[in-house]
């Protein structure tokens, strides 16, 4: 599955590269990308520096601030044709990221339940060593090496089942994480309003208020 969240995410910067052409074409790139200088400013700042996270009127409001600017590039483009290509590729990379965090919340959930049903070989490793080791024993130094063997086997195989279960517990605090924050980014996702509205792909002209 995690070969279709890269499919996705292939698609999403394939779109964005035809919107970055269009918006060139348009002569709009520049001012686009100066709309969206706010939001990689915060994401790039140095953590240290920061005095504090944004609650969520802050984003709300820096959202709204980039959608504002954008419409506004967008709409000042004189050629309706040319307008309504850029608002349709806009709602198409858009509904692609979308569909990516989607797909990386699927992946994360069944990476998850896959942990979770799987069934450990460590046993096996364990009892194959032991099994050496009592053969190894025996060929050495007869029954009194075969018991001794006996006894190593026990411990290496409590070793290998501890080590197995420690490396588990990693695993699944790993992917419950890597659920957690799929969720959250899949729930920023749809809390942000849509830059278009699917009657302003069709017109190329603003919803009527």
């Amino acid at each position: 599955m995690e070969s279709k969240s890269l499919e996705i995410h292939f698609q999403e910067e394939a779109c964005a590269k035809q919107l970055l052409a269009l918006e060139q074409q348009a002569s709009i790139a520049e001012t686009v990308r100066r709309a969206y200088d706010g939001r990689y400013l915060f994401i790039l700042e140095d953590p240290a520096d920061k005095c504090r996270k944004e609650n969520q009127e802050e984003v709300f409001a820096r959202e709204e601030g980039i959608r504002r600017r954008v419409r506004v590039a967008y709409f000042s483009v004189g050629d309706l044709m040319l307008r309504k290509k850029l608002i349709a590729k806009c709602r198409e990379c858009e509904a692609l990221r979308t569909r990516w965090v989607r797909q990386e919340v699927y992946d994360a959930d069944t990476r998850l339940k896959s942990l979770d049903t799987s069934i450990r070989q460590w046993w096996l490793w364990a009892a194959l060593c032991g099994a050496g080791l009592i053969g190894v024993g025996y060929s050495s130094f007869g029954i009194p090496g075969a018991i001794v063997g006996a006894l190593a086997g026990l411990f290496l195989g409590r070793a290998i089942e501890s080590a197995d279960k420690s490396r588990r517990e990693i695993e699944l605090k790993e992917a419950e994480s890597d659920l957690a924050d799929s969720k959250s980014h899949l729930n920023e996702v749809r809390s942000e309003t849509p830059t278009f509205s699917q009657g302003e792909e069709r017109s190329g002209k603003p919803d009527p208020i």
